[in-house]
């Protein structure tokens, strides 16, 4: 079961890896495109559910658990090796597929956790909210632009 804390240090570390993972799949495309203009506007997004989240755990006084090392070695080469090395339609097509599998996971996970956590806070529970929805809306973008 999750408290205030729990859930807001798995938002912040979510919120964090997806940036990160996002942030590299910008950076290995060489091209400016739609994909990479709404991957760009993701890329905010997560930014502030994770800045929203780590604001809130230090109103908790709570010391913010970083992403590790580890994590983000095997971020960046499962990224790096899903994406290079192709033509930019096959990349397009692996980049969606990443990102739709990881968020529609990401959407799942938050959904169970506000179900089976024992959340005191209302900003929470809008906090989490406001992360599924950022994640739908880019999922429809994708399957509707790309």
């Amino acid at each position: 079961m999750y408290d205030d804390v729990n859930l807001l240090e798995y938002i912040y570390q979510s919120a964090k890896i997806s940036q990160e993972t996002v942030g590299r799949i910008i950076n290995l495309k060489s091209e400016e495109d739609d994909l990479k203009r709404l991957l760009k506007e993701q890329l905010l997004n997560y930014k502030k559910i994770a800045s929203s989240a780590r604001t809130m755990l230090e109103r908790r006084n709570k010391k913010i658990k970083e992403i590790g090392i580890f994590s983000q070695m095997i971020t960046y080469m499962s990224t790096k090796l899903n994406i290079s090395q192709k033509d930019d339609e096959t990349n397009n097509k692996n980049i969606v597929n990443i990102i739709c599998q990881n968020s529609k996971q990401e959407i799942d996970e938050l959904n169970i956790k506000l179900k089976e956590s024992n959340i005191k806070s209302k900003s929470i529970v809008n906090l989490v909210e406001r992360f599924i929805k950022f994640e739908q809306e880019f999922l429809g973008k994708l399957n509707k632009n790309i």
